[in-house]
């Protein structure tokens, strides 16, 4: 795992509950899934947690195929970072209840069926300019 820089972390933490987050999975035979999501937070520098709460095509993806993008923007000032890693599906336990007790402070009515965290491992920017795409860590 690597650790995901201060500016992306915040990011993250204003960008999530805007709907301005997209996760990219890929089923086994590498078939393309994307969906946007509000519910992400960063657990910590090096994790991401994700609840799944509607996932259908992306929740098969994952477990067949572990592996997940997640990538996130701010409109007005352009800044946006991808992050990509393993992933692990909690649907028990304190990981499955810290999603769920997030969800719900969010939206009371929602089921969460699984808490996903992004273990980091690479970390991009995709603000236009000459450094989109740039890994930086």
């Amino acid at each position: 795992m690597v650790k995901m820089p201060p500016e992306v972390l915040k990011l993250l933490e204003q960008t999530a509950p805007k709907a301005l987050c997209v996760i990219a999975t890929a089923s086994k035979d590498g078939k393309p899934n994307v969906v946007p999501i509000i519910f992400a937070w960063p657990l910590n520098d090096e994790k991401i947690l994700i609840a799944d709460n509607f996932f259908n095509k992306t929740r098969l993806n994952l477990e067949e195929n572990p592996q997940a993008s997640l990538t996130f923007w701010d409109p007005e000032t352009r800044e946006g970072y991808q992050v990509k890693g393993g992933i692990e599906i909690h649907t028990s336990g304190p990981i499955f209840e810290e999603a769920a007790s997030k969800v719900r402070a969010i939206r009371p009515t929602l089921n969460t069926k699984a808490g996903i965290v992004l273990k980091v491992e690479e970390v991009y920017t995709v603000k236009p300019g000459p450094d989109a795409g740039k890994r930086i860590a």
